[in-house]
């Protein structure tokens, strides 16, 4: 039994933890709120505006998967992670740390009874996906470069694989969605990226998971020949064998004249730096080294959002402060969009980045 010292040290060490996720949140807050003010504060002038060396550019990633069909995310007060976690917050006991979410188990079981997660592939039809007309809205919003989740955390691939069913070829809209992406952005001279996670919820990084699963999909989606991969996940690479795969990873793709981002075992040997999702670097405290990104979103999840409400989302005087802002700083701006199941891209994330003014340097090429 525990003696009420032994008590009063775990209720004092239970009050810190809250204390500091507390703060940890209000942090959080507080740096989107500061984004929006840096922007609306230091608005571009002739004294400020860049050299064409250090423009940087605009880039747009597409959140798409099963997630898109409830198109749901955790109830939240602040920006973070949005419906691409639904595998999750389904399936995890309902604790701070494990990740599951009694909203959305109460949303699932009330809109989808007991259809389990994978049943969403049925659903995931695509019957209204024209990914040129995608890549068209992409170059009216002057960006350079276009970036695909091939495959989220929740492990289902958007692409032909000998890695598992769970994928968009063999179940579903039975369509190869990386290979007729990557075709239609290289039709107008986009570069083209690929999202890449290095885990999947509910399964750990073993031997056996990186010799069969991961290994094998990224020579997969090398014979796309990527200009850039855009990993993620990195959070979870905790041993020595996981560390050195990645780094064996790295050393493949780059050996393939290809971008790589810094959420990597071994940051040193990105191409780039991509800051942590929805940031900054203020110029004058906390400046990037060397070439970096800023991920961005209009809404405040990344995956498809069908049920936020519209205040919850940036307008388009918003979106274009924080797009000048990071852009004038000498970083490229990664702008997020979540299709729905359908292949519809949702207005209003759409919309405010069709109003961007197109960028007055296009090409630069910074990400290599």
């Amino acid at each position: 039994m525990a003696t009420k010292a032994t008590k009063a040290t775990k209720a004092t060490k239970a009050t810190k933890t809250g204390v500091n996720a507390s703060a940890t949140k209000a942090k959080h807050r507080a740096s989107t709120n500061s984004i929006l003010a840096r922007a609306f504060l230091r608005p571009e002038t002739d004294q400020t505006r860049p050299t064409q060396a250090k423009m940087g550019e605009r880039g747009v990633m597409f959140h798409w998967g099963l997630y898109s069909v409830p198109g749901f995310m955790k109830p939240r007060r602040d920006r973070g992670n949005g419906s691409e976690w639904y595998w999750s917050w389904l399936h995890n006991q309902d604790t701070r740390f494990a990740g599951g979410s009694p909203q959305v188990k109460a949303f699932h079981a009330k809109t989808f009874g007991d259809r389990p997660y994978d049943d969403f592939m049925r659903s995931f039809t695509l019957d209204r996906w024209n990914p040129d007309e995608w890549m068209d809205h992409v170059v009216t919003m002057g960006a350079t470069y276009v970036v695909l989740t091939a495959k989220h955390h929740d492990g289902v691939c958007l692409f032909r694989t000998n890695t598992t069913p769970r994928n968009t070829v063999d179940a579903g809209p039975n369509r190869d969605i990386v290979d007729e992406f990557v075709r239609a952005a290289r039709k107008r001279n986009l570069r083209v990226g690929l999202y890449y996670s290095w885990f999947e919820f509910g399964r750990n990084l073993t031997r056996d998971y990186i010799d069969e699963i991961m290994m094998p999909q990224i020579d997969e989606l090398r014979a796309y020949q990527p200009d850039l991969w855009w990993f993620d996940g990195h959070w979870m690479l905790r041993t020595k064998c996981a560390l050195h795969a990645v780094d064996e990873v790295c050393r493949k793709v780059l050996n393939d004249g290809a971008a790589i981002n810094d959420r990597i075992a071994t940051p040193a040997m990105a191409t780039f730096h991509t800051v942590r999702d929805r940031y900054v670097p203020d110029e004058d405290t906390d400046p990037a080294p060397g070439p970096w990104e800023s991920i961005q979103s209009v809404g405040p999840g990344w995956g498809a959002d069908k049920h936020s409400a519209d205040a919850a989302f940036w307008t388009a005087d918003q979106v274009q402060c924080v797009d000048s802002l990071v852009r004038r700083l000498g970083g490229n701006i990664l702008w997020n969009l979540g299709p729905d199941e359908r292949g519809q891209l949702i207005p209003r994330e759409l919309n405010p980045l069709l109003a961007l003014p197109p960028p007055p340097f296009l090409f630069l090429n910074t990400l290599t």
